[in-house]
């Protein structure tokens, strides 16, 4: 029994050092609190919140508050949740022509709204989550947002999707769509992004394809950094 206590003493010690050599973050120091994406009862916005059962540890608010970012899962469940952070040491670094966005925006414009977060972060992990509003989302809406990378100085009134008073009775009732983002590697020298919809009221079920070339490998904050040029996409 002895040994069994040492041994996992030792392995905690072991699994909390490597974390730290690999993201430079000390989880020991942030007591493993996980993060998730929540509908505040009174603005009826995300707001990002702790969480005491799985979540994410990076949250992030977008566009007022209309979309919500959560990335590298988390889970409060003994050293699961560092061993984990201990793999998650890769992301990916990419930004997107804004014609192929507004291609995409003529099909689907939420998930051409996504894109324009990610091109905005810069770079993602695999394991991503991007949550919407889910009320109706037009291309005038995805023009918007795209407007603010292409000419962030010229005047650009937001549209009644970012600017509407949701008069729902609570934070239940407010319909959300979930983008969720995996990475698969295709090749040495490729990879396919595959970007699913879940959407709470069953309007939006799509699945977006996104093939992209590898041109870059780089390390930033002990992270591998793989730099994406997307050669296709395919909306399912």
């Amino acid at each position: 029994m002895f040994k069994s206590k040492l041994f996992l003493n030792i392995f905690a010690v072991m699994i909390v050092a490597i974390v730290t050599l690999i993201t430079g973050v000390d989880y020991a120091k942030a007591q493993f609190v996980c993060k998730r994406c929540k509908i505040n009862k009174t603005t009826k916005r995300f707001d990002c919140i702790d969480s005491s059962k799985s979540g994410a540890v990076l949250c992030s608010i977008g566009n007022d508050g209309s979309s919500c970012t959560v990335e590298t899962g988390c889970s409060l469940q003994g050293f699961q949740e560092i061993v984990q952070q201990a793999t998650m040491s890769t992301r990916y670094a990419i930004k997107f022509n804004p014609q192929l966005i507004r291609d995409i925006a003529v099909k689907q414009p939420r998930f051409a709204a996504t894109l324009v977060n990610l091109h905005k972060q810069g770079t993602f992990s695999d394991s991503s989550i991007i949550s919407w509003i889910g009320e109706e989302f037009n291309y005038e809406d995805l023009e918007y947002l795209l407007r603010q990378v292409i000419s962030p100085e010229s005047n650009n009134p937001p549209t009644g999707y970012f600017t509407s008073e949701r008069a729902y009775k609570s934070e239940d009732d407010v319909p959300i769509v979930d983008h969720s983002i995996a990475v698969i590697k295709a090749s040495y020298k490729e990879i396919k992004i595959i970007i699913t919809a879940v959407d709470s009221s069953g309007k939006e079920n799509y699945i977006l394809e996104l093939t992209a070339g590898i041109n870059s490998i780089s390390k930033q904050n002990g992270a591998e950094i793989f730099g994406l040029v997307v050669n296709n996409w395919e909306l399912k």
